[in-house]
């Protein structure tokens, strides 16, 4: 389902320019259950994790450093992407089953089980920010800003 901004109040827009920031913050952890069994399709689970995680890391460090710009029409997908888990994971894991990948297909389909103690860590959210709104804010303002808000500075000191 895509954002209307005209159909939706301030308030609204302000609501999900700043989840689908917070989830741009996290993007490839967020996106990971759906991504995880695509990975597994091509990689054992020994590796596909620990690129998931590895992913995530260098995408913190290019958030922390301010070195990626939100997109818009990606930011509008993520959720459709998390909702899809389902239907890949679903069909994923009857292929891995038929061809005998017994624990590739048990961590397909157990990752969207796993992947939320995992973001809980401390150690994950030292390292990837997902909850501190000094680093949510910015996403969220060039969000606002592609929806056609405009930045409000303060006016210079007289």
């Amino acid at each position: 389902m895509q954002w209307n901004p005209k159909a939706h109040t301030d308030e609204e827009n302000a609501r999900w320019s700043w989840a689908r920031a917070h989830e741009w913050i996290n993007w490839p952890l967020f996106v990971s259950p759906s991504l995880v069994p695509l990975l597994l399709l091509f990689m054992s689970w020994k590796w596909a994790v620990p690129l998931i995680i590895v992913l995530s890391a260098l995408w913190a460090v290019l958030v922390f450093t301010g070195n990626v710009d939100i997109k818009i029409n990606l930011a509008k997908l993520g959720p459709d992407i998390v909702a899809a888990r389902w239907f890949i994971c679903g069909a994923i894991v009857i292929y891995l089953l038929y061809e005998l990948y017994f624990i590739d297909a048990l961590v397909a389909l157990l990752w969207t089980v796993l992947y939320p103690p995992l973001s809980k860590l401390r150690l994950f959210r030292m390292v990837f920010m997902g909850d501190d709104p000094r680093f949510i804010a910015p996403y969220q303002q060039q969000l606002m800003m592609q929806l056609g808000y405009e930045l409000n500075t303060p006016p210079p000191a007289a």
